[in-house]
């Protein structure tokens, strides 16, 4: 091949370039990313693209690649500017409670923050908490009930939970059904 003989980044750039070649010519547009031989100085020399290091995505946070490479704002996401207040935080700030909740554009916001608040859905901890996106989704919380404590989630899913499945359950249905009886002995009277 042409490649022999050539010093070993020099013999990695051929090749891409002949990749890009061939894939461009069967209409292939995928992208071969230089190895570890190939320096940045190197890729440029034959118009390859210069990756970042496998470590990083390149894509700052917050943002999404679009198909043709362009970087986007995550929907409903930190850096997405379009459906929230000069705050950060969506939604009509002079409503409260499902009024608020409705005046929120994009509305897996609203929906998970109702979860949040009704205990289906616990706050996440540690740095996770720290994000921009979860200090938008405290502040959502926050605006559809003021009365909201973090701290009592567990005690909100305990509830919910022994409300929907436990022992209280049971009870209610039974009182249900014993209310029920007392109706249809009323009727009877």
């Amino acid at each position: 091949m042409v490649a022999a003989g050539l010093p070993e980044d020099k013999a990695q750039a051929w090749l891409i370039k002949r990749h890009q070649e061939i894939d461009a010519a069967s209409g292939d547009t995928t992208q071969i990313t230089p190895g570890p031989a190939l320096s940045p100085a190197a890729a440029a020399t034959i118009g390859a693209p210069v990756m970042p290091p496998p470590h990083s995505s390149g894509v700052p946070s917050g943002y999404q690649r679009k198909a043709d490479g362009s970087l986007e704002p995550i929907p409903g996401g930190p850096a997405d500017k379009s459906k929230t207040t000069s705050q950060g935080i969506p939604g009509d700030m002079t409503k409260a409670g499902k009024d608020y909740l409705d005046s929120i554009p994009d509305k897996s916001i609203a929906t998970q923050a109702q979860a949040l608040l009704d205990g289906r859905l616990a706050f996440p901890t540690g740095t996770a908490l720290k994000s921009p996106y979860w200090q938008q989704m405290l502040s959502v919380v926050a605006q559809a009930d003021p009365n909201f404590d973090a701290v009592n989630y567990n005690s909100r899913a305990a509830t919910r939970k022994a409300f929907t499945s436990g022992k209280e359950a049971s009870t209610v249905n039974a009182l249900n059904t014993v209310a029920e009886h007392i109706g249809e002995f009323s009727d009877k009277i």
